[in-house]
């Protein structure tokens, strides 16, 4: 057990420090492109989103469509336009303490993990 706990930290510290590596210095914005009207989009979010959540537009309640929502749904995404929102009403701090810790503490338990099965 001793073996496998320290294969899972030593795993966990490669893997942490390659993710600060890799997120800020080789990947700086990669994939991001700034919204076009960014003010007047925020401002609609404000007023029409009232909480924190991941959404999927054009929108549908999958657990309960039947078939004729489903392809109208489907219809409507295929003409576009279509997306993910994940949305936070709030700001925050995009490098605070309880983000690096939720991480450092996931990537330990799938070092664990991936240490336990090999």
């Amino acid at each position: 057990m001793k073996r496998i706990i320290l294969a899972a930290t030593a795993g966990c510290l490669v893997l942490f420090i390659w993710g600060a590596l890799s997120h800020m210095v080789l990947l700086i914005g990669a994939g991001f492109t700034p919204l076009p009207n960014e003010d007047k989009i925020i401002n609609e979010l404000k007023h029409s989103i009232p909480e924190k959540g991941l959404y999927l537009f054009p929108g549908s309640d999958f657990r309960q469509s039947n078939p004729e929502e489903q392809s109208a749904w489907a219809e409507k995404f295929q003409t576009g336009p279509a997306g993910f929102i994940v949305y936070r009403p709030v700001g925050g701090n995009p490098l605070s303490p309880n983000k690096l810790f939720t991480q450092l503490i996931s990537t330990f338990l799938s070092a664990m993990i991936a240490t336990f099965i090999v």
